[in-house]
């Protein structure tokens, strides 16, 4: 008989761990937000304190 293998299903929180912990050293992320309210726009930058792995800043835009 056929062993029946569980569906792993991820969740929320699954995610939100994933997305803060960096890619090469499983440390856990640094963001930093800077608001200009006379653009309306916000400048993101995120970077790991272990291993010193940069992202390029992200500016987002505030309707």
């Amino acid at each position: 008989m056929e062993a029946i293998k569980e569906i792993y299903t991820p969740t929320t929180q699954d995610y939100a761990e994933n997305l803060q912990t960096c890619c090469l050293c499983g440390g856990k992320l640094s963001f930093k937000h800077e608001v200009d309210f006379y653009t309306l726009t916000v400048k993101e930058e995120c970077g790991c304190p272990t291993c010193g792995i940069k992202n390029n800043p992200l500016v987002y835009s505030l309707q």
